[in-house]
């Protein structure tokens, strides 16, 4: 991705997850809430690349769970927001915050699809 998205793209995202968008800024994107506050004070309504990289990985994601359960998007939405024994206890939002902890997500989507986790 050459440029990155406009901040208003997370923020779609916040509100298809019915998530506030502080809570998504700081887990997803680690920003504390000083930073978010300078940051939403910036000029700057673009997200860095890397920024970028963790939406995007984050709404695939989403797919991918809303797949899982069969094109029900609230359940996908719930699923992604509850603590899972399979991911240490923490939420696949929590996880997917690093490549290598969406990748960890995936396996469990996927492993859950083939019946492998209950």
């Amino acid at each position: 991705m050459a440029s990155g998205l406009k901040v208003r793209t997370l923020e779609a995202l916040s509100a298809h997850m019915d998530i506030k968008p502080a809570r998504l800024w700081e887990v997803l994107l680690g920003y504390s809430p000083s930073t978010l506050a300078r940051r939403k004070k910036s000029t700057d309504k673009t997200l860095t690349t890397e920024e970028s990289d963790k939406v995007v990985r984050f709404a695939r994601l989403l797919v991918f769970a809303t797949r899982l359960m069969d094109g029900d998007e609230e359940a996908a939405r719930r699923w992604m927001n509850s603590k899972l024994p399979a991911l240490g206890h923490k939420t696949p939002l929590e996880v997917a915050a690093t490549e290598a902890g969406a990748r960890r997500v995936e396996d469990v989507i996927s492993g859950l699809s083939y019946g492998m986790f209950s």
